[in-house]
């Protein structure tokens, strides 16, 4: 077994913006025999433990919700309830043994371990050095979306969340929305990659685009098997059905021209220094934020 199998579990977690299809890569990657991920998929343990004694109201609201999905599950989908859920559940002290607790059964089973939280793309560089201490040899999976258009489905996202209809909100209000900071710093990937490299090794790091996931699903979960270290498996083995049947079901609805508009030279910087790091989709995206901004300055300028 390799040195990164044998290291202390999790193995893995997979962060990335809201609406960046991480909950596709997490329904994937769980199909193969070799990796193991929660029945719940957000944990969220670094950035806001669901709790029954949390003094944070989200948190508690959290745990109900997922308390909740897990009896429905069981009741309907099955598998039943499991010794995971009982210390997952009722444990009142939640700290690092507890969580490492919660993936140790399967991984001295040598299985490769790990969760799926976005949120935690928003950590401070305090907790990143946290985790790594519970892990030298984790992998981190960070997954980026071209950025005008994660905080317009991360906008629709949230309003459905609350069971508000898009068409409810004006379009100025989506605009607003989208520059409330919760909402903004899940585009700021820069920012994210920075305090990454300066905890953990480049090479602990696999940056991936949601437009690889929609381009070649296949192609990419390749590359995150070999990433984490998993025995050779068909990917297409593992694509979840959306994918299978329908290439374009990853993709959403294209903001409107006034919501690019608005936006393109707020993330300009973003995505500008995406396209100094690295090759593939942050350079289309400069592109097309160019020619927004062009048409923008013309039509100001009455041309």
């Amino acid at each position: 077994m390799c040195a990164f199998r044998q290291a202390r579990a999790p193995h893995f977690l997979i962060i990335g913006g809201q609406r960046c299809a991480t909950t596709w890569l997490h329904n994937a990657i769980s199909r193969h025999p070799a990796i193991w991920t929660p029945p719940i998929k957000e944990l969220h343990y670094f950035d806001d433990a669901p709790s029954l004694t949390s003094r944070n109201p989200a948190a508690k609201r959290r745990y109900w919700k997922q308390l909740k999905k897990r009896v429905r599950s069981s009741l309907y989908r099955g598998p039943y309830l499991t010794h995971w859920d009982f210390r997952y559940f009722s444990s009142l002290r939640r700290d690092d043994s507890w969580y490492q607790r919660l993936f140790s059964d399967h991984s001295k089973k040598g299985l490769i371990t790990g969760e799926s939280t976005p949120a935690y793309a928003t950590l401070g560089e305090d907790i990143f050095a946290r985790i790594r201490q519970l892990n030298p040899e984790l992998r981190l999976i960070f997954i980026m979306r071209e950025p005008i258009s994660r905080s317009w489905s991360g906008v629709h996202h949230e309003l459905r969340k609350v069971g508000i209809g898009f068409g409810e909100r004006t379009l100025e209000q989506k605009i607003q929305r989208s520059r409330c900071e919760d909402v903004r710093s899940r585009s700021d990937y820069v920012r994210t990659i920075n305090r990454l490299e300066r905890v953990f090794p480049r090479e602990q790091i696999l940056y991936l685009f949601f437009d690889e996931v929609v381009g070649d699903p296949v192609g990419l979960l390749k590359w995150v098997m070999d990433f984490i270290a998993a025995p050779y498996v068909d990917p297409r083995e593992l694509l979840p059905e959306s994918v299978k049947n329908q290439r374009g079901s990853m993709s959403h609805s294209t903001p409107p021209v006034e919501f690019q508009q608005a936006l393109a030279e707020e993330y300009w910087p973003i995505v500008d220094e995406l396209r100094r790091r690295f090759d593939g989709p942050p350079s289309d995206w400069a592109e097309s934020y160019e020619r927004i901004m062009s048409r923008s300055t013309a039509r100001a300028s009455g041309i």
